[in-house]
């Protein structure tokens, strides 16, 4: 060091190698934080995507379960439908074969009356007349023929 003719002292500055002087403990656990927040962010990141990509394919699998659902109602539905189209037939069909068996039943009532009515009633039948032997009538065994 060199003093000054005032008095003052006079310091003459060398150059050196700067010194490198790292970051402190603070600084280095604010950079890992900073670090760890950006590893998290990108996780964080990876999971929105995911679970993105999960939410629309759950949309596309709730429309077409409801398209399904929608189709089976509309089957279920129609068969409804035909169903009771075919019991209001059976009951028609019903009620038109009671008509026509009463019909029936009427008209073979009245037949049996009009047959009653017009036909001749039958005799009892008649004893054999005693000349008339067997079913051919006039015609003798061969055993009656040689005693007589």
């Amino acid at each position: 060091m060199a003093v000054s003719s005032v008095g003052e002292r006079i310091v003459e500055l060398q150059p050196q190698a700067p010194k490198v002087v790292g970051p402190g403990r603070r600084e280095r656990a604010y950079q890992e934080r900073i670090v760890e927040l950006a590893l998290g962010e990108a996780h964080a990141k990876e999971a929105a995507e995911r679970l993105a990509r999960e939410l629309a394919v759950a949309e596309r699998v709730e429309r077409g379960t409801q398209r399904r659902i929608d189709r089976l109602e509309d089957s279920v539905q129609r068969e409804r439908e035909a169903f009771q189209r075919s019991e209001e037939a059976q009951k028609r069909l019903l009620l038109a074969l009671g008509a026509v068996q009463r019909e029936n039943e009427l008209l073979r009532e009245r037949v049996l009356a009009l047959q009653a009515a017009s036909a001749p009633r039958l005799e009892a039948p008649q004893a054999p007349e005693k000349g008339r032997r067997g079913l051919f009538g006039g015609r003798r065994s061969r055993g009656s023929d040689r005693g007589a």
